[in-house]
């Protein structure tokens, strides 16, 4: 009988490593090259995929967004990613040579996309013709040299319809304007967002003046980010609601773990305790069970979520219930898992979601059912199934 054992942890890698290393510079060069062609065949096949998913979603009946939903579960990704991923992919799709040059590693899926997508309200042997140039292009330069080159070709075939696709743009560009934040270790978190360049260059320009007046060794950019919490302070007069998680030995100072903030994940403790002493805290006792470290039950019969049973869903919870999505249980919809009136409406039956993932659930084909230990089991439309958990405050994370 032939046993397989398993390689020790990193012993793979040590061994390409090895392997990579014998190489001479040209083999080398070679290498990298090939596995760059692997990349691009990939993300080909993962194109036509996604593209695959979608179509056979929407053959079911479903709207977009259960489509949406399925691919972001699926690849552990944002339905902003999961979104941007099958438009690009369609619009890949759409156009055989551009996939067929994605799938033989000529050109990266960000200048398949710009030349499939550039070029889309051409058409005809107009668009055969453009699109043959391009590619050769991109061959051996760049996404963003590609996509100078495309407008390029477009102005040149037609001006005043380049003009009129980039007003299309141009408008499609503003609606995408957003501004948003993700939590990061150690009590930080990244601000990001996609404004017009009127307004970046304005706010770099107020941040700047106001950090030329802090005379210390800090760099610009650590000047700015304290002049933007000054302008806040001085000029922004709002009611700020922070939900701080700090476990009762952590407050006493008993031990240093566990504390965080709802949206952004784990803070060192002592911050925590400094917002939770602040003068305008309010607080909120919380008691889990001890095997899992989730908050314990209760119940009502009326249709109508008592106010307290919602900041019980939410503490519980701590963000939307739905795979991979991130939103803050404050800003969530509190949802029947079983409608009412065939669910009761009792804690254990209901559950954060966010207002696009309580439609989700409602109109897109995907089915929730309760499990074990305060899971949540949801099916796509594609039978794949994805299963969340309360917070855990025992282990917490997020």
């Amino acid at each position: 009988m032939r046993v397989e054992v398993a390689a020790p942890p990193g012993r793979k890698l040590a061994d390409e490593m090895k392997r990579l290393g014998l190489l001479d510079d040209d083999e080398l060069a070679d290498e990298l090259e090939r596995a760059e062609r692997e990349l691009r065949a990939a993300q080909a096949q993962r194109a036509a995929t996604v593209t695959a998913v979608q179509e056979r979603i929407e053959a079911k009946g479903y709207r977009l967004s259960g489509a949406t939903e399925t691919v972001a579960a699926i690849t552990v990704t944002s339905n902003r990613t999961a979104s941007r991923l099958m438009d690009a992919s369609m619009t890949v799709c759409e156009r055989p040579v551009v996939w067929q040059a994605l799938a033989e590693g000529r050109i990266d899926a960000g200048r398949a996309d710009v030349i499939a997508g550039g070029l889309d309200e051409i058409e005809g042997a107009d668009r055969d013709r453009l699109e043959a140039k391009a590619l050769e292009y991109a061959d051996s330069h760049t996404t963003f040299q590609t996509r100078r080159y495309v407008t390029r070709l477009l102005v040149d075939h037609d001006p005043k319809r380049a003009e009129r696709e980039q007003e299309k743009r141009r408008a499609k560009a503003w609606d995408r304007r957003h501004i948003g934040a993700f939590g990061r270790a150690y009590g930080m978190a990244d601000l990001f967002g996609y404004v017009p360049a009127g307004t970046a260059n304005l706010l770099l320009q107020a941040l700047d003046e106001i950090a030329r007046t802090y005379d210390d060794d800090r760099t610009l950019e650590q000047k700015r980010v304290d002049a933007l919490e000054q302008i806040l302070a001085e000029k922004v007069h709002v009611d700020v609601h922070v939900d701080v998680v700090i476990p009762a030995d952590t407050l006493a100072k008993l031990r240093d773990g566990g504390a965080s903030v709802d949206g952004f994940g784990p803070v060192y403790a002592e911050h925590a305790r400094w917002l939770a002493l602040q003068d305008d805290a309010r607080w909120q006792r919380l008691i889990t069970e001890p095997l899992h470290g989730t908050v314990i039950n209760r119940s009502t019969k009326a249709y109508r979520i008592p106010d307290a049973m919602k900041e019980f869903v939410r503490a519980r919870d701590r963000h939307c219930r739905f795979p991979g999505c991130a939103t803050p249980a404050r800003r969530t919809d509190t949802d029947h898992v079983i409608p009412h009136p065939r669910g009761e409406t009792t804690a254990a039956n209901l559950a954060a979601a966010s207002r696009g993932h309580h439609r989700v659930k409602t109109h897109s084909g995907w089915k929730v059912r309760s499990g074990p230990d305060g899971a949540l089991i949801w099916t796509s439309p594609l039978g794949t199934e994805h299963t969340t958990w309360p917070y855990n405050y025992d282990d917490p994370v997020d």
